[in-house]
């Protein structure tokens, strides 16, 4: 179900009788319709059907098919009874339909695949001396319908009665590109929730919140997953750097801003409390940013409850079960003789129970190396499973770190930690080649890759 468009308009049943004829069969005797499927009246819809296609080089769209619904050998209403015949309950706004409409000549194929015969052969876009066996980045798909009809009216005057169907069109984007929300059809879904009688927070967040300020640090490992979640968004912002190496954290002015005195830090101003708001901790604000704007850009959370669940235990073994034990205030807490000061060690044995496998007799690199190397096998463990398991029905499409067409929040989580593992020599090839896999994937999308520590106004490389 590629690319389903739906057209503006709702065109009422009666409003096509007059429009009633005849199919393009006349009769129906191959195949001979079951007894249930029989129509006494049997007859179709004169709307006539066009779709053009506009190649983003050319100056206009140019018109590749003209079909008509009178080509339809099954009518509407056998197939809405096909589709209740084994109890399929339907109900007022469900959508169904008609599959392709397809005439008898080359240019009333209503399918590209038809057209150019399964890839083998060119379609001409009209006179713009391009062609098309599939469908390309940015092509766009113009869909049309219409009815029009001769009548006379009560005074015995021939006129012309015509039913529009609006305009049904949409540009193909490339994988992963961020598309900002048109404001009519955000103000449209917003008065379509009021009516229903859901919240409409998630569907207004850019009017609610605006004015974002990022504070981290280059190579922050969460700030480097905020900034990837709020450039899957597509959400501009102003980016304030804390140089944690410095201990810049611990200013007053910064305390103030995050009470544990760590980056990032997420300010907003939110138009509704007519305030600002400060938001912490990496998948906190991830998960803020995909509720408010559930609809924009890339998805950081799938929809589905299983999926959901998938990227949230991948992104918590790394939030909680990696990047914790390799974190600057961990590491200057080892002394250089491998002892960790014992107040640390408790508060750590009592928060991650993880410290216990490991010899505190360990160098900093040495820490680091290891709890690294045993978050990311269990990474690596776990999304071989899910791939694995979602092999049969998705094929190479589970692309992503939990199984997603698409990146998320895991692969949010990723990116920074296979950067951290490089800084402590982990070896990766070995260690999680899927995972390097993952990352080859993710970093070919340009609003991923350019999220990288490197490339930070602060950085220092």
């Amino acid at each position: 179900n590629f690319a389903t468009s739906i057209s503006p308009w709702i065109v009422p049943y009666e409003a096509l009788k007059p429009f009633t004829c005849e199919t393009i069969s006349r009769v129906q005797q191959d195949p001979e319709p079951l007894d249930y499927l029989k129509d006494p009246n049997y007859s179709s819809f004169d709307i006539d059907l066009t779709v053009s296609i506009q190649g983003q080089d050319m100056p206009q769209a140019e018109q590749v098919c003209r079909t008509n619904m009178r080509n339809l050998y099954w009518n509407i209403k056998q197939q809405l009874v096909h589709h209740t015949v084994t109890g399929c309950r339907m109900r007022p706004g469900d959508l169904l339909g008609t599959g392709t409409i397809s005439g008898g000549e080359q240019d009333s194929l209503g399918s590209l695949l038809e057209m150019s015969w399964r890839g083998t052969r060119d379609v001409p876009l009209g006179s713009s001396g391009e062609n098309r066996k599939f469908l390309k980045d940015f092509d766009k798909v113009i869909m049309r319908g219409k009815c029009q009809n001769k009548v006379q009216d009560s005074n015995g005057n021939e006129r012309i009665l015509s039913l529009g169907f609006g305009e049904c069109n949409g540009k193909i984007f490339p994988a992963g590109s961020i598309i900002e929300s048109n404001p009519a059809h955000v103000h449209l879904e917003q008065e379509v929730l009021a009516a229903h009688g859901v919240s409409q927070v998630a569907s207004m967040g850019a009017r609610r919140f605006h004015t974002w300020k990022l504070y981290g640090y280059w190579r922050s490992s969460c700030t480097w997953r905020v900034r990837i979640a709020l450039a899957a968004k597509g959400i501009k912002y102003e980016y304030v750097p804390i140089d944690i190496s410095k201990g810049d954290q611990h200013d007053s002015e910064h305390e103030n801003r995050n009470r544990m005195r760590q980056v990032p830090t997420l300010e907003v101003y939110d138009e509704e409390a007519k305030t600002k708001r400060l938001l912490s901790q990496s998948l906190a604000i991830i998960e803020f940013l995909e509720e408010t704007f559930p609809n924009s850009g890339c998805s950081m959370l799938p929809k589905d409850p299983i999926e959901r669940m998938r990227v949230r235990q991948i992104s918590e073994i790394i939030n909680s079960g990696i990047q914790p034990l390799q974190n600057l205030s961990v590491l200057k807490a080892i002394s250089s003789n491998g002892q960790m000061d014992s107040k640390v060690c408790d508060c750590v044995l009592m928060k991650s129970r993880m410290i216990k496998i490991w010899s505190v007799n360990l160098r900093q690199q040495d820490w680091a190396h290891k709890a690294i190397s045993k978050g990311l096998e269990a990474v690596e463990v776990l999304a071989l499973q899910i791939l694995e398991e979602l092999k049969e029905d998705r094929g190479n499409d589970s692309v992503y770190l939990a199984g997603t067409r698409e990146p998320t929040m895991a692969d949010a989580c990723l990116i920074p930690q296979l950067y951290n593992a490089r800084r402590y020599d982990v070896d990766l090839a070995t260690t999680c080649p899927h995972l390097l896999e993952v990352e080859k994937r993710c970093n070919k999308l340009e609003w991923i890759a350019s999220c990288h520590a490197n490339l930070q106004s602060d950085a220092q490389v």
